[in-house]
């Protein structure tokens, strides 16, 4: 699953709680979830998503401040251990790259914000 954030990590409180309830519930079907466009810092993964931390593994790309950023959302219970997961930044902020490994071979998630 795939989402453009437009500014998740915005200044308007209750816009940003609004999305953030939004990804908890996108979540909940989903193993692997990608946005872009997330503006913001590990500071505010963080702050704003660690209740999420405890059920997803969570893999970032920022530019800094207020351009690009993408997240890589990954279950623990599809991915119990983060050891199987290779994250490469690509192009810092726009092109995050995860090699899920596991014994039956590996799987390649891209997420880009262009």
């Amino acid at each position: 699953m795939t989402w453009n954030a437009r500014s998740l990590f915005c200044k308007d409180m209750g816009k940003l709680r609004r999305k953030i309830h939004l990804i908890h519930k996108l979540c909940m079907n989903a193993d692997i979830f990608c946005l872009q466009q997330v503006r913001g810092f590990w500071t505010h993964v963080n702050k704003h998503l660690i209740k999420l931390q405890e059920t997803f593994s969570i893999y970032a790309s920022f530019l800094g401040g207020n351009t690009g950023g993408v997240l890589t959302i990954v279950s623990k219970k599809h991915v119990p251990l983060q050891s199987s997961i290779s994250p490469e930044e690509i192009v810092k902020g726009r092109v995050l790259h995860l090699k899920i490994s596991g014994d039956d071979g590996y799987q390649i998630i891209y997420n880009v914000h262009n």
